[in-house]
């Protein structure tokens, strides 16, 4: 099992944060839900049956679903890349939310020793649906909430933005072809510089050192992940990390203006499965404005 990165229970779509600016172009969930799929589960021992589920993938985050009449049950938000394989709740630290039928009491996870996992057993890429099984004990101020016994099959799943268009702006060739996007997003956090290109769908982010300079070459395998330096690009449904190669920097104006070409090989987890080439990268990003 390969262990998860981190996942939280609320949905935290793109949005920009500290000095970051967005575009008018930002991605939003323009593809309508699709909901179906079937749902059962153990609720403190009580069986529940479920219809009306849906999936959708934001940035490489899988959120689940799943409702009673017009009211949301249960829903679990997994942020550490998608795959058929487990996340478990005190290892991979995976969240569950859980609101009881009259909407009087909420059960989440709680506490250092969760006790659960979510399994993606199966992802039909043609149907465009997932299975799998999920579990937790759960908690509220006064009581507990065992799920016990979940398996969803056949949920329906939609990808953010899939259906916008690419862009016009060159960004890179992805193994061996255009890549043309859209920048979205552009700024400084506490550590570093961000700024991320859209594709209809596809995601490609930057987060690189503050204690860049310019005219000098970065070994990307020497970022520091505890400091969130990195480069990130999600195909739409898989996310895949930069693992090697380098980004050249040749124009910097600190806080303001930053520009460089970059070339690496990224690949796929949680699941060590593919790998995606970027060459003749390139960047121009001016800093806290609307482009």
């Amino acid at each position: 099992m390969i262990a998860a990165k981190r996942l939280f229970i609320f949905y935290a779509p793109v949005f920009c944060v500290s000095l970051f600016s967005c575009s008018d172009d930002d991605p939003k969930l323009k593809n309508a839900r699709r909901y179906g799929g079937e749902v059962t589960y153990l609720a403190n021992g009580q069986v529940v049956g479920v219809t009306k589920n849906s999936i959708y993938v934001s940035s490489g985050t899988l959120n689940f679903e799943s409702f009673l009449g017009s009211d949301e049950q249960l829903s679990f938000t997994v942020y550490t890349g998608i795959g058929k394989t487990s996340y478990d709740l005190k290892k991979d630290v995976v969240s569950m939310l859980y609101y009881s039928e009259d909407r009087n009491n909420n059960y989440v996870y709680q506490g250092d020793t969760p006790a659960g996992d979510v399994v993606i057993t199966e992802i039909d890429e043609v149907n465009k649906t997932m299975s799998g099984t999920f579990s937790g004990n759960l908690h509220n101020s006064s009581d507990d909430m065992i799920i016990a016994n979940g398996i969803f099959t056949n949920v329906p799943y939609v990808i953010q933005n899939e259906d916008e268009r690419k862009g016009s702006l060159q960004i890179a060739k992805l193994d061996g072809s255009d890549f043309k996007g859209k920048l979205y997003t552009y700024g400084m956090t506490t550590y570093n510089y961000g700024f991320g290109f859209s594709s209809a769908g596809k995601i490609l982010d930057f987060n690189l050192p503050l204690e860049l300079e310019a005219g000098v070459t970065y070994d990307i395998s020497a970022f520091d992940e505890s400091q969130y330096e990195g480069i990130e690009f999600i195909d739409g449904l898989y996310s895949y990390k930069a693992t090697s190669g380098a980004v050249t920097i040749t124009e910097l104006t600190a806080g303001q203006h930053i520009k460089g070409t970059f070339s690496f090989e990224a690949e796929s987890y949680p699941l060590e499965r593919t790998k995606k080439t970027f060459t003749e990268g390139s960047f121009d990003v001016t800093l806290g404005t609307t482009l």
